[in-house]
């Protein structure tokens, strides 16, 4: 959700980022960020906190168990077991 919040909110500060207002003259008097940055703000930092809970980013992903997978066997070692099956020769592990 907070992501949504995101990137709803960058689309709309695409239009321009800073709001600037002018006297008759054409002097700018007064400059304001628009309330959407900072709502872009705020759900990128909650989205980035949810992400790395949950081990999307590199460093939170080293602290997610992840159960180890057995190492695929080999087209050398395949072929060591295959002669192993025959009587006499030893299997290598």
């Amino acid at each position: 959700m907070h992501l949504q919040i995101a990137e709803e909110a960058a689309e709309e500060l695409k239009k321009g980022v800073v709001r600037e207002c002018r006297d008759e003259d054409g002097k700018i008097y007064y400059v304001e960020t628009p309330p959407l940055l900072k709502i872009y703000n705020e759900a990128s930092a909650a989205a980035m906190k949810w992400g790395a809970q949950f081990g999307f980013t590199p460093v939170s992903r080293k602290n997610v168990p992840v159960p180890k997978k057995k190492p695929a066997e080999s087209k050398l070692q395949a072929l060591m077991n295959k002669r192993a099956d025959r009587e006499g020769v030893f299997k290598v592990a």
